[in-house]
């Protein structure tokens, strides 16, 4: 059995969310088709990842970097282009008995143009396969309200040209039918990563690395260890000192009153280019230590983290307070107290999946709400006498559906 994925998951861009929903996708493909072999198809293939995930990458049409890829059409379509990658590709796809385009390339973070985006990436996928009779699966799609015209067209092309459709919620299943997209092969099958299912033991006996580098026995003996997983909505760039400087305040305040232990988590480490440091969670989490009182209450995770220490950390925590996705999914796996911070250009991202967990009562209208009111809500959290725990939720199988 050859399968042949590509896309937005998985991506190798350092992104332990992206790394959970792929890591769950191998694992069912491997129970369902025994001895498969799986090519990935990434912007930067490797060998440690490669090792990782037990699979062969090979490079896409993506350049490495965006200075690189300004002004040119996908590798393989500029004058002059060497054409071994797109022929590849072709070849792969042409040999395969299963192509998944994975993750969700019309969110419209990029812009489409000719052989130029992700969505547009996507659709050169589904002509592929279109051309050669090899059918396709779209895995874990989330959809935003569509950004314009141009990508709505595109989606509506790729959705419906896909023989499966899953969908991580509701909520995305309710944009396509309302753009008036096909959506009888559409499944709703949950967030991937709320399936995954590893033990505490297992989970630590792979992590003994950052726990003797980061001396994590000291801070486990606190009973308030606290993961805080905090990004730069990097399409969304205005008042991110404000908002460093809000969350700073905060965290000094609850780890004084509630002499909490901040373990910094980041979720992705990945530079765009050089002085770019917009998608490194590390990088702002840094800056956010920089500015706080109690220093000394707090870690800060470096590059070599990866998913499975991610969640043994979060196993070990009490609460996660996050802007991103899948740290506080990574929390939920191990009924931790969860809370969202919901800030402009991450509310599609965070309410619907909230909403699906059951826990939108713990999402804080981060950029709207008052410092005291803030303070309020936080404290209600680290209450002793509050026994709250989150509820584990289980999603739908995919191998029902691949």
């Amino acid at each position: 059995m050859r399968i042949f994925i590509t896309g937005m998951v998985p991506t190798n861009t350092n992104n332990r969310g992206d790394d959970a929903v792929f890591m769950y996708l191998i694992n069912q493909l491997r129970k369902k088709y025994k001895n498969c072999k799986i090519i990935a198809a990434l912007r930067h293939p490797d060998d440690d990842y490669d090792k990782f995930f037990k699979i062969k990458s090979i490079s896409n049409l993506e350049y490495k970097d965006k200075k690189n890829s300004i002004g040119k059409f996908f590798y393989g379509f500029n004058f002059k282009d060497k054409r071994d990658r797109l022929y590849r590709i072709v070849d792969k796809i042409k040999k395969a008995n299963l192509v998944i385009i994975g993750g969700s390339p019309f969110e419209g973070i990029s812009e489409e143009n000719i052989f130029f985006g992700q969505g547009t990436y996507a659709k050169l996928i589904a002509t592929i396969c279109i051309i050669l009779k090899k059918k396709y699966i779209i895995y874990a799609i989330k959809q935003y309200e569509f950004s314009n015209l141009k990508l709505k067209k595109i989606a509506k092309f790729v959705i419906e040209n896909a023989d499966k459709v899953l969908v991580r919620e509701r909520y995305s299943l309710n944009i396509f039918k309302k753009n008036n997209i096909r959506t009888d092969h559409c499944k709703i099958i949950g967030d991937p990563v709320l399936n995954l299912n590893y033990s505490e033991k297992f989970l630590k006996n792979k992590s003994t690395k950052i726990t003797k580098k980061f001396q994590i026995n000291k801070f486990q003996k606190n009973d308030n260890l606290v993961i805080v997983c905090y990004r730069n909505i990097y399409w969304d760039k205005k008042n991110l000192e404000k908002k460093i400087n809000k969350i700073t305040k905060i965290l000094d305040y609850l780890v004084k009153k509630h002499n909490l232990k901040i373990l910094f988590v980041p979720l992705q480490n990945y530079k765009i280019s050089k002085n770019d440091y917009s998608m490194d969670d590390s990088f702002i989490m840094n800056k956010i230590r920089k500015k706080m009182i109690f220093k000394k209450s707090t870690i800060v995770f470096d590059h070599a983290i990866n998913l499975y220490e991610t969640l043994y950390l979060c196993s070990i925590s009490k609460v996660i307070i996050s802007n991103r996705r899948h740290m506080p999914a990574f929390g939920s796996l191990f009924k931790k107290k969860l809370i969202g911070l919901i800030e402009k250009g991450n509310e599609e991202n965070i309410i619907p999946f909230f909403k699906f967990l059951k826990q939108e009562k713990n999402l804080i209208y981060f950029e709207k709400i008052n410092y005291d009111r803030l303070i309020h809500i936080f404290s209600k959290f680290f209450d002793n006498k509050q026994n709250y725990k989150s509820k584990k939720i289980i999603t739908k199988n995919i191998l029902n559906y691949i």
